[in-house]
């Protein structure tokens, strides 16, 4: 229960981009009823999302800059970027990062300080060769873990 609670605040946190804090109390029993609404069926994407990335190695949408996040660019494909290919290219790195939807970057660090996590809906560009996983954005990478 408490799982499925705290899966269910990180998707009301991405879902409305503003809250600052949140203070639950479980006493008993709770039930909710939201069935078929709009936010009931966000929740079980980004649920399915959170779990995907979870056994994926995923880490985060971070930022980036002129100066990379991570270190080494390995290329791109405007036709078949994946996150199997960019493992594939890190494979003697500790981190890879996808980004614009067909960019690939490797790493050994995570500068946090220069290059903050921000909220996953700022990686919004679909793969191009996996259409189902988000490749960063423009200045955005997703980060993953090369060795999940």
């Amino acid at each position: 229960m408490i799982a499925l609670l705290h899966l269910c605040i990180l998707a009301l946190m991405s879902y409305n981009q503003e809250v600052t804090a949140v203070e639950v109390t479980i006493t008993g029993t709770a039930s909710f009823n939201l069935a078929g609404s709009e936010f009931a069926q966000y929740v079980d994407k980004r649920i399915e999302q959170l779990r995907q990335f979870r056994y994926e190695g995923y880490i985060g949408c971070f930022i980036d800059k002129f100066n990379r996040h991570l270190e080494l660019y390995k290329g791109y494909s405007l036709t078949d970027m994946n996150l199997e290919k960019c493992r594939s290219w890190c494979v003697n790195f500790e981190y890879l990062g996808l980004q614009n939807g067909s960019q690939c970057f490797c790493g050994n660090k995570l500068n946090n300080k220069n290059y903050p996590r921000v909220p996953d809906t700022q990686c919004s560009m679909k793969c191009r060769g996996e259409n189902t996983r988000m490749c960063g954005a423009g200045w955005r990478n997703s980060i993953y873990r090369v060795n999940p």
